[in-house]
């Protein structure tokens, strides 16, 4: 089952979401806190399962957010979690979103099908070795890094603790999955023909998902793109390396407040 909690119920804005690799909220409390309840964010956690495909993802999704009592918002998609966003927008279009109506797609660091599925087999065969133990020790990295910079933010440290905790046997195991996951899907169908706007947003350094690939699909042969961000001194995991810009940016667009889809799908801003 999927677990959620909501912060700051009650907004006129809505945000769900989606989570990424790690399959939790455990690193978006930086993104959190820039937000600064101007919108209303539930936050979703995948279950530790080895075995669930993107359609089920979709339909604990849509399950959770009843059970929540969401009954409508923006899908913010990071990473993994656009492949559970396409998965879901299908189930809507089928009108099996019981209740639930999305009012549009944001990717962060997020894709339709993978550029090069391909380079997903070695982060696959490394989470399965003895060289996983460098991963551990990037985990523990991270968790001090964390621990530093947000000693006065309870809610980030219990976060950071619990993300740490959950890396091991099992974590790799999901990562493997979801990996393999990534690898196999290929959204161009549903995306080609999404009613919802689409926005996308990502750091100019990401070696995970090469984004100007996705861009350049975007542009070409998704109809209900709406803007694209580029955040230059910034890497993959936008939402956390630069929670401030992201959480503007992505007010700026779930507000209505950007320039005609015309004028936002002939270039991609770099800042």
């Amino acid at each position: 089952m999927i677990k959620w909690r909501i912060h700051n119920p009650g907004r006129s804005k809505t945000l769900v979401y989606l989570p990424g690799l790690h399959g939790d909220w455990t690193l978006l409390g930086r993104f959190r806190l820039a937000l600064a309840g101007r919108a209303t964010l539930v936050e979703l956690a995948y279950p530790r399962d080895v075995f669930w495909s993107l359609e089920e993802h979709a339909a604990g999704v849509v399950d959770a957010l009843r059970e929540a009592g969401v009954g409508k918002g923006w899908l913010l998609a990071e990473s993994f979690g656009s492949q559970v966003a396409w998965a879901l927008l299908r189930l809507l279009e089928q009108g099996l979103g019981k209740g639930f109506e999305g009012e549009g797609l944001i990717l962060a660091g997020g894709f339709v099908r993978h550029p090069w599925p391909w380079s997903l087999q070695p982060s696959r065969r490394l989470l399965g070795s003895r060289s996983s133990r460098l991963i551990g020790k990037g985990v523990r990295f991270w968790a001090r890094h964390v621990w530093f910079r947000n000693c006065d933010d309870p809610e980030m440290l219990a976060d950071a603790r619990a993300f740490l905790s959950r890396q091991g046997g099992t974590g790799r195991g999901m990562g493997r999955h979801r990996l393999q996951l990534i690898a196999q899907a290929d959204w161009r169908a549903e995306a080609s023909k999404a009613r919802l706007p689409v926005y996308y947003l990502t750091g100019l350094f990401d070696p995970i998902v090469p984004w100007p690939w996705v861009v350049w699909w975007l542009k070409r042969s998704c109809p209900s793109l709406r803007g694209t961000r580029i955040v230059f001194f910034c890497d993959h995991h936008v939402l956390g390396t630069a929670a401030g810009k992201a959480a503007d940016q992505i007010m700026r667009w779930v507000e209505g407040g950007e320039a005609p889809p015309a004028l936002q799908k002939s270039r991609v801003p770099l800042e």
